[in-house]
C-alpha cells in the first residue's frame, strides 16, 4: 500500500500565498499555502507526483484540473490535503474517505490517529462522504485529509512549522519507509595501486637526456600519459633539457623538459648524457627540404614545430621563411 499522488488543496493560477483560491484564511494565513508546504513534505519524502493545480482561473476549473492530474496516476491511494475552518474554536484532525469502503476507512482511521498523536490535536476520526468532487471523480482510493482548523490559534500553533513532520508522518503511515542512508565506503587496508619499481627509471633530475628509442613529448599536466603525443615523435638521438621530475598518481616518475612538455623517466627509452659533450644535431636536410617538409604538414604547428626543428639541429626561424613565401 503506497500513495500513487498527491496535492495541496485549492490554489489554481497565481502566486502563494494568496492564488486564485486561497482557500480558508485567517490570522494572514492561508489553507493554499499550509497545505503546499505539507503537501512538498510528502511529494519529497515518498516520491510520488505532485498533482496539485496552478493553472485554474476558477473554482470549477481548479478542481476540474486537479482531478485530471489525479487520474493520470490512477490506482490507490490519492491524498488530498486540506485545513478546516469553522468558527475559531473547532479543533482537530479529520480524514475523509469514500463511504462504504472498508479498505478507505481503516486506512483513515489509522492516518487521523497519526495525526493527532503527532500534533496534540483532537482526533476527530475517519469521515464518511460521497460528495466531495475530488472523492467522486478520481479513479481508485482517495483521502481528503484535513490538518486541523486554521482559524483556531491553537491548532494553527500544531500545524504551521511543523508541515514537514506532518507530511512525513502522512507518507509514512501510507506505507513509505524512510530511505537508507549511503554507508560510508571503508578505505582499504592496502594499496590497491601496484608499487612501481623505481630502479627502472630516473628519480633524480638527470640535468640531460638522449632517446634511445624514437618517443614522443606528452601535456605539461598530463602525468598519467593518457593525452598522446603533443607534436608527433621525436627521432632516436633527440637531446632534451631536463628542468625537473612530475609523479604520476601511480608514483611513476616523468621528466619536465626545458618547454615545460613531460617526457619518460624510464631508463629503456632515455639514457642521461654528460652535459659537457651535448653536440648540436647534424641538419640531414637543406632548409629548402626542410621546408617542403614543414609546408606538407610533418612538423605540425607552433610552438610544437619550432621545438622539434631545433632538437633536430635546424633554424627553424630561417626555414619558416622559407615556408612563408611557398
Amino acid at each position: 500500500m503506497a500513495i500513487k499522488d498527491s496535492h495541496g488543496g485549492h490554489r489554481g493560477k497565481g502566486q502563494l500565498p494568496r492564488p486564485m483560491d486561497p482557500g480558508a484564511v485567517s490570522a494572514g494565513y492561508t489553507e493554499a499555502q499550509v497545505a503546499y508546504n505539507i503537501n512538498r513534505a510528502i511529494v519529497q519524502f515518498a516520491k510520488v507526483p505532485d498533482t496539485s493545480d496552478t493553472t485554474g482561473t476558477t473554482i470549477n476549473q481548479n478542481l476540474s484540473n486537479i482531478v485530471r492530474n489525479m487520474n493520470l496516476y490512477s490506482g490507490d491511494y490519492h491524498l488530498s490535503i486540506h485545513l478546516n475552518a469553522f468558527n475559531g474554536k473547532a479543533s482537530g484532525i479529520e480524514v475523509w474517505y469514500w463511504a462504504g469502503d472498508a479498505a478507505s476507512k481503516t486506512k483513515a482511521i489509522e492516518l487521523a490517529a497519526a495525526l493527532a498523536k503527532l500534533t496534540g490535536l483532537p482526533n476527530r476520526g475517519a469521515k464518511a462522504t460521497t460528495s466531495f468532487y475530488v472523492l467522486r471523480n478520481s479513479v481508485g482510493r482517495t483521502l481528503l485529509v484535513e490538518v486541523g482548523f486554521i482559524d483556531n490559534p491553537s491548532d494553527r500553533k500544531a500545524v504551521i512549522g511543523h508541515e514537514k513532520a506532518i507530511g512525513e508522518t502522512i507518507a509514512k503511515v501510507m506505507g513509505h519507509k524512510v530511505p537508507n542512508k549511503p554507508q560510508e565506503p571503508t578505505k582499504p587496508k592496502e594499496p590497491t595501486t601496484p608499487k612501481v619499481d623505481l630502479s627502472k627509471y630516473y628519480t633524480n633530475n638527470p640535468g640531460m637526456v638522449q632517446l634511445l628509442k624514437d618517443d614522443g613529448l606528452f601535456g605539461k599536466n598530463d602525468t598519467e600519459f593518457k593525452g598522446g603525443y603533443v607534436g608527433g615523435t621525436y627521432k632516436k638521438g633527440t637531446q632534451f633539457r631536463i628542468a625537473g621530475i612530475k609523479y604520476s598518481k601511480s608514483g611513476y616518475p616523468r621528466l619536465i623538459t626545458e618547454s615545460g612538455y613531460l617526457l619518460t623517466a624510464n631508463r629503456s627509452l632515455v639514457k642521461q648524457i654528460n652535459t659537457n659533450t651535448v653536440s648540436k644535431p647534424k641538419p640531414k636536410y637543406t632548409n629548402q627540404q626542410m621546408a617542403k617538409k614543414v609546408y606538407n604538414g610533418e612538423y605540425g604547428n607552433d610552438p610544437y614545430r619550432t621545438k622539434k626543428l631545433t632538437a633536430e639541429g635546424y633554424n627553424a626561424k630561417a626555414i619558416q621563411d622559407i615556408v612563408n613565401k611557398m
